[in-house]
């Protein structure tokens, strides 16, 4: 009777113990699969982190080149302005004939002319009805009258050419002004140039 009951606990221990290796194995696998899904996680996230620090570099760099162009249009700007107003350039004229010490005797203006270009607008007229398109560049001959010394009239000249306004000087002319010899008067003529923008029209 006792070696029944003996093998009866025997059993009965060797069931529990069985019992709780496969519930031991069982809680080991559900936390390796918890552990490996947070390293996924983790890693999935890190990838992730890695591509969105990429694009914001990449954004930042855009952004610094927007910039530069910003400021490469203002510059432009200022060379090539898009109105045909030429009040800020008749004020660079006499900042320069003060520099130089020449006096600016006559300034001429005729109509602004399309320059040539691959749209065959050459030759339209700012003025007219039909509207410019934008980007269109535009010729506003120009001719000056100035006096002073000739190294003077001839520093104003060089002046002009390398000036913020872009122009081309198509001729220029100086005589003896007076018997003394010691002043002359220059004749300039030059074409400022003008970019049309998007509201010109």
């Amino acid at each position: 009777m006792r070696t029944n009951r003996t093998l009866l606990t025997l059993l009965t221990a060797i069931a529990v113990g069985v019992m709780l290796l496969v519930a031991g194995g069982l809680l080991v696998s559900s936390t390796s699969a918890q552990t490996a899904a947070i390293k996924a996680q983790t890693s999935a996230l890190e990838t992730q982190n890695v591509s969105s620090g990429v694009a914001l570099a990449l954004l930042q760099v855009e952004v610094s080149r927007l910039t530069d162009l910003h400021d490469e249009l203002k510059d432009l700007r200022l060379s090539l302005p898009d109105s045909t107003n030429l009040a800020p350039f008749i004020l660079q004229l006499d900042a320069l004939a003060l520099e130089h010490q020449v006096l600016v005797d006559a300034v001429s203006v005729s109509g602004a002319q399309a320059q040539p270009s691959r749209q065959g607008t050459a030759g339209a007229s700012a003025t007219s009805a039909a509207p410019l398109p934008a980007g269109t560049l535009l010729g506003i001959p120009v001719s000056l009258n100035v006096s002073g010394s000739y190294d003077a009239v001839l520093a104003f000249l060089n002046g002009l050419q390398g000036g913020e306004r872009m122009l081309s000087v198509t001729s220029f002319n100086t005589a003896q002004a007076g018997e003394t010899g010691g002043s002359v008067t220059g004749t300039i003529s030059a074409i400022v140039y003008v970019l049309t923008g998007p509201a010109d029209q």
